[in-house]
Order: C-alpha cells, then sequence, then structure tokens
C-alpha cells in the first residue's frame, strides 16, 4: 500500500484544497496500475476528527452536489485531530445525501 501526498493549493493551515493536477495524476496511475482507494486522510488542527461540512461538500462532484454519488463511495476518510494534545483519529465514509457513517478502527502501536 502506498500512501501520496498531494499539494495543499489552499496554502493554508486551515484549509486543505488538493491540487487538481495531482489529483488527476494520481488518479490515472491509480487506474493504469488497477489500484484500490483505500482512504482519504488530513488532519483538523483545531477542530474534532469529524468531517466538516467542506469535507462533505468537497466529497462531491461537482462541490456540494451531495445528490449525486460521492466521488469515492467505498473509500475511507480518515480525519486525525490535533486539537488536544492526544491526537483523535477517526474514520468514515460520506454517502449520498451527505450523509456521515462511521467506521470502528482500532489504532495500534
Amino acid at each position: 500500500m502506498q500512501a501520496n501526498q498531494v499539494t495543499n493549493t489552499a496554502n493554508s493551515p486551515y484549509r486543505y484544497e488538493m491540487s487538481p493536477i495531482e489529483m488527476l495524476r494520481l488518479e490515472q496511475t491509480r487506474e493504469k496500475n488497477n489500484d484500490d482507494l483505500f482512504a482519504i486522510y488530513h488532519s483538523h488542527v483545531a477542530s474534532p476528527a469529524y468531517p466538516s461540512p467542506t469535507d462533505v461538500r468537497m466529497a462531491f462532484f461537482p462541490p456540494g452536489e451531495t445528490n449525486n454519488p460521492p466521488m469515492f463511495p467505498t473509500t475511507y476518510y480518515v480525519l486525525v485531530s490535533l486539537a488536544n494534545d492526544v491526537p483523535e483519529v477517526r474514520a468514515f465514509f460520506i454517502r449520498t445525501g451527505g450523509e456521515i457513517q462511521e467506521e470502528i478502527i482500532e489504532v495500534t502501536t
């Protein structure tokens, strides 16, 4: 399994926006190699590890069209909250209609 880092084109510590060109290249490579997209992850520096309204909106194409199927319906959205001394990690699916479904994960060291 390979993790890929994508440039934050929002250039902000409070908002993340994936570079569309990098995302397209990664998707082309993934499809060429017949790889599955297991998870999309990012941190929330000052808020809980829960999908924000922006996270939900950006899970759809076009963004905000929540009545469409999400772009990656079988992909986990893993969120890491850095708001407290001990980071919190949670995983979710974002479903049609903007429904958020938490999946229980176990973090081991």
